[in-house]
């Protein structure tokens, strides 16, 4: 009896779009940034790590600055999930001629939330803005990818 090919392929081109983060060593700063959380605990692949901000603070940016510009299609975003859901909302902004642009923007983060773009994005800076939060925002992923068109 042959296994559903779909649950296979899906388990090959997953892995495969996250497991090069294009920000992993980007220089990152944030807004807000708490005393003891480092943001690059956002790109240091460690689920354990997390960065945050101070706990009356519910709203936030994070800027991650690249040496060269990269090309991305994917952008994945996870919350320290033990401390719970807090985003309740959040835009993504690109850098081009000499100003912020958004290219995205959504609700909840959870556990881990992958956007796919429509449209490749190159850029050697990124913003993520916590737009809404139930309480501090608690985030222990970020990271963007490159996937071939379906």
């Amino acid at each position: 009896m042959k296994r559903c090919g779909i649950a296979q392929r899906f388990r090959r081109d997953g892995a495969r779009h996250v497991q090069k983060n294009l920000v992993a060593g980007a220089a990152v700063e944030g807004v807000a940034r708490a005393r003891r959380v480092p943001g690059e605990d956002l790109v240091d692949g460690d689920p354990l790590t997390f960065w945050a901000t101070d706990d009356a603070v519910k709203t936030a940016e994070v800027e991650f600055t690249l040496p060269s510009d990269v090309k991305f299609n994917v952008v994945r975003l996870g919350e320290y999930i033990r401390l719970g859901q807090r985003i309740d909302g959040f835009e993504l902004d690109r850098w081009i001629d000499g100003k912020w642009d958004t290219f995205a923007r959504a609700t909840s983060i959870g556990n881990c939330r992958l956007i796919r773009l429509a449209d490749d994005i190159t850029t050697n800076r990124v913003r993520l803005r916590v737009t809404e939060g139930s309480a501090c925002p608690c985030l222990s992923d970020f990271g963007c990818s490159w996937r071939p068109a379906r």
